[in-house]
């Protein structure tokens, strides 16, 4: 399926729409083990509206859309405390598509663009992610698009009977502007 409908719309914590679709997103069991860490079997996160509604005022939270129709959420963060490679400005990088039948339909790409230069917008030149090593469709997606593993985090998320490490990406952003 490929679109040239896909948008970005900045995330309204209170427009129903948008946290009724998180909340499946979230909550979805083949989609939650992919965006979320686990210490172990047990333990598990439920999100609530004080998770989307959080202040962040150093980020940038869209909901991605194919016409009229919410398809994923993705994110930017400027400087995070949680930035393994700190030494220079960096945007984080959060992307889910959570409605299944658009993984692989170029909407993922579609936003990745447009987020690539939001950082640049910034004054961003480098963005760093985190992807569970079992991911490999998004490790693969990722390296396609010119991001390079540069550190693991040794079992950082309990998964299938298992602790995993968390890959960390990175990508330098060349500003087309003059």
């Amino acid at each position: 399926m490929t679109s040239s409908n896909f948008r970005m719309v900045a995330l309204d914590a209170q427009n129903l729409q948008h946290t009724d679709m998180l909340f499946k997103w979230w909550r979805d069991s083949e989609i939650q083990h992919l965006i979320f860490p686990r210490k172990d079997e047990k333990s598990i996160f439920i999100p609530t509206l004080e998770d989307i509604r959080e202040p962040r005022a150093q980020d940038d939270h869209f909901m991605i859309y194919d016409g009229k129709t919410p398809i994923g959420e993705a994110s930017l963060m400027k400087n995070p405390k949680h930035l393994l490679d700190a030494t220079v400005d960096s945007s984080w990088l959060g992307l889910c598509i959570g409605n299944k039948i658009y993984w692989g339909s170029g909407a993922a790409k579609f936003a990745l663009d447009f987020l690539e230069e939001r950082s640049l917008n910034f004054g961003f030149n480098r963005i760093e992610l985190g992807v569970f090593e079992y991911n490999q469709r998004a490790i693969r997606f990722y390296e396609k698009q010119g991001y390079q593993a540069f550190e693991k985090l040794s079992k950082f998320t309990y998964h299938d009977g298992r602790m995993w490490d968390d890959i960390r990406m990175e990508k330098l952003l060349k500003d087309p502007r003059p």
